[in-house]
């Protein structure tokens, strides 16, 4: 972990909410003498979203010029080995890696490489969705949701989860994932994820609990006064 990785993702501004997650665990994942070097398991999983969600927060990330990626070949066996990431305030981030070795849509990849192992890791590929920034970017339920369109549910409870605070134990967060169908619900009532959604989370959550919150609906009635003040 780098503290001066972290803060400086903390700084970032004009970041979704799920794109600037991404972002933070990256930067947590930084090791001042080494690099950052976490494979897509591990950032899903920090992340608590899907890898194919994952990847479009990445893309997002390198496009702002956040990040760089370099993808890396083991020297004896030439098998691929986990990506390097370069981040925005590292000492040669500037600096534009070979064609052969970097991803992106500026640069060519190298023949021998030209199927990226970001994108085709997923054994169930999703194609790239937007990310959720308000209410009326996503549909009521998972359920109701086409294949493609689940991801944006899958950022949006990632966004929910970075938002809470310690008043969300472990045991409620494992807990609270088991409904994300509310947050579907909340979305579609046109409920603003930024204005509405995050900032009630935050607060109902700021302090430890003596009751655990289990299900996102804990939240609704709250939510929606707040749209109904902020719309007033």
């Amino acid at each position: 972990m780098s503290h001066r990785a972290t803060n400086w993702a903390i700084q970032q501004r004009g970041l979704a909410p799920a794109t600037k997650l991404v972002l933070w665990h990256l930067c947590d994942r930084h090791n001042p003498d080494y690099g950052c070097f976490p494979s897509q398991d591990q950032l899903a999983a920090d992340a608590e979203i899907s890898r194919a969600s994952l990847n479009t927060h990445l893309d997002k990330l390198e496009q702002a010029g956040l990040i760089r990626r370099e993808r890396r070949l083991a020297e004896d066996t030439k098998r691929q080995r986990t990506t390097r990431y370069f981040l925005g305030f590292e000492e040669g981030f500037a600096l534009k890696p070979c064609p052969d070795s970097g991803h992106g849509s500026h640069l060519e990849p190298c023949p021998d490489l030209a199927e990226s192992r970001v994108q085709n890791l997923d054994t169930n590929p999703v194609s790239k969705e937007p990310v959720i920034t308000t209410a009326r970017d996503a549909g009521a339920t998972r359920e109701g949701l086409g294949e493609d369109q689940g991801p944006d549910l899958d950022a949006a409870e990632a966004a929910c989860l970075a938002a809470c605070g310690e008043g969300m134990t472990p045991a409620a967060r494992a807990a609270i994932t088991g409904t994300t169908a509310t947050i579907g619900a909340w979305l579609a009532a046109g409920y603003d994820l930024e204005l509405d959604v995050l900032p009630v989370i935050a607060e109902r959550t700021a302090k430890a609990r003596g009751s655990p919150i289990r299900t996102w609906e804990y939240f609704s009635q709250a939510i929606a006064a707040r749209r109904t003040r902020r719309i007033a």
